[in-house]
């Protein structure tokens, strides 16, 4: 479990430190397959497209957001669905967030039930930013599991997204891969459908495309890599991009931040991992023979037959 290295001020000045921006609490990031949630520096105010569907949770000030071609509005919290440009902007330095991964929770179920936006600081609102509260004063904490996440920042579980079994296969071995390079006519043979049956029911049951879902999930590969101190060229190749200079320009298009800024503004931050396929890189392991081949599809071949009973 993550462990608070900063002193934390009284809670008796804690709304008066919230204001001005000087709060010196606990920098964190949980990271499942499933959810991220964040407590950290907002950064530069920047055009961000990310994969997941976000949440952000204003500390105490409103925030101001501006999604996709909508004017800008302050806001307490803000659901932006998954890739939708936008540009978040506070008088406060540090953001708090949950992201949640457009495979695993229906969405349209989710903003039903929850609001896009609020401008005021309702109990909703309240209810959320007390969990962050209570988890970075370390009052409180959760396992790190989708379910315990959902339960404790939004009251219950969410909703799971019904995927079709061979699309659920592919997205399987890319969340668990996905620094590898993937093509989606190698995914639709080796899920017995054809190229366009492939990318057409991909993006219906996903929600954006095969290439567009890849490089999400190869830009979120970084988060485990935030307070490490690579070396940008060999943490791009480690990550499968050719080179240092695509790598900088993918992270910035999706985080709106080159990944010299993210991992400048994350060397406070405590991370906490669920499972070995995202824990957190040893100080060797960048080091390593990072110029291995790619690992074969095997996950891929071994279900093929199967798969291909659905057709």
């Amino acid at each position: 479990m993550p462990q608070t290295t900063d002193s934390r001020p009284a809670a008796t000045d804690r709304d008066q430190r919230f204001a001005r921006g000087s709060f010196n609490g606990r920098m964190a990031m949980t990271i499942t397959p499933e959810r991220v949630v964040y407590a950290g520096f907002l950064g530069a105010i920047s055009q961000r497209t990310l994969g997941s569907l976000t949440i952000y949770i204003a500390r105490d000030i409103p925030f101001t957001i501006t999604i996709g071609d909508e004017p800008p509005r302050q806001a307490y919290w803000a659901a932006v669905p998954p890739n939708v440009p936008h540009v978040i902007q506070s008088n406060d330095r540090v953001v708090w967030d949950v992201l949640i991964e457009p495979e695993c929770v229906d969405i349209e179920d989710f903003l039903r039930q929850f609001p896009q936006l609020l401008s005021a600081p309702t109990e909703s609102y309240l209810r959320i930013r007390g969990a962050f509260e209570r988890w970075i004063d370390g009052v409180e904490t959760f396992a790190p599991s989708a379910e315990a996440i959902d339960r404790f920042f939004f009251g219950q579980p969410l909703k799971a997204r019904r995927l079709d079994e061979r699309i659920k296969c592919a997205v399987e071995q890319i969340r668990a891969h996905s620094c590898e390079q993937y093509f989606a006519a190698e995914c639709a043979r080796l899920t017995g459908l054809s190229f366009s049956r492939f990318v057409h029911l991909f993006k219906e049951q996903i929600g954006m495309t095969f290439r567009t879902f890849c490089a999400w999930k190869r830009a979120r590969a970084l988060l485990p890599y935030v307070t490490s101190a690579s070396n940008l060229t060999e943490l791009a190749l480690k990550m499968g991009y050719p080179d240092s200079t695509h790598f900088s320009h993918s992270i910035r298009r999706i985080y709106g931040l080159r990944p010299r800024d993210i991992l400048a503004g994350s060397r406070r931050l405590t991370l906490q991992f669920d499972a070995p396929s995202t824990a957190e890189p040893s100080a060797s392991e960048l080091d390593a023979d990072w110029r291995e081949p790619p690992r074969r599809n095997a996950g891929f071949v071994h279900r093929q037959s199967a798969l291909r009973s659905h057709g």
